[in-house]
């Protein structure tokens, strides 16, 4: 079992992690390709529920593929189209799934080849926000009403690396 790290796709609407996980293919292994004799898994987390369900439709899809199978997806949005889904969704929501898919591909290959560690190396750098030499974070003063929306909205400041001062009216 091979697995990569939690990795932030780039290019959806939301912010969407996805981690791939790499199976010997009991039984079935040619000994020749060692693409055709690992399955692939595909977990993840998404902020948003539109595309928490796309990205269920790909993990569900991957799910029993072999990595050469999702390998020769060339055009990822011809899924979208066997799906029946690319005229219900919006051009960002079909290119997140095109980005999910590449994002899976790259982590298959880096996994195939044992380039993993690079990988984490980006990610724990996307994750973790700016270098601490980065000292000019900018600073951003934020109202906190108590709901859910403003809540959010602190998140994120705080993942993209921003400095918040959260204020709240009493």
């Amino acid at each position: 079992t091979r697995q990569s790290p939690v990795t932030r796709v780039k290019g959806c609407t939301a912010t969407v992690d996805i981690q791939v996980v790499l199976r010997e293919n009991e039984g079935e292994s040619n000994g020749n390709d060692i693409q055709d004799s690992m399955t692939v898994e595909v977990h993840g987390t998404c902020d948003a529920m539109l595309s928490r369900g796309i990205l269920s439709l790909w993990s569900n899809a991957c799910q029993g593929s072999t990595a050469s199978d999702i390998l020769s997806l060339s055009n990822p949005h011809c899924l979208t189209d066997d799906w029946g889904l690319r005229s219900a969704l919006s051009r960002g929501r079909n290119d997140g799934l095109a980005s999910m898919v590449q994002t899976t591909q790259g982590l298959i290959r880096e996994l195939l080849s044992g380039e993993e560690q690079e990988t984490e190396k980006m990610t724990n750098a996307a994750r973790d926000g700016p270098p601490e030499e980065s000292k000019s974070r900018p600073t951003v003063a934020l109202l906190l009403s108590g709901g859910v929306d403003s809540s959010v909205a602190l998140n994120l400041l705080l993942r993209q690396g921003y400095d918040v001062t959260a204020f709240y009216l009493k």
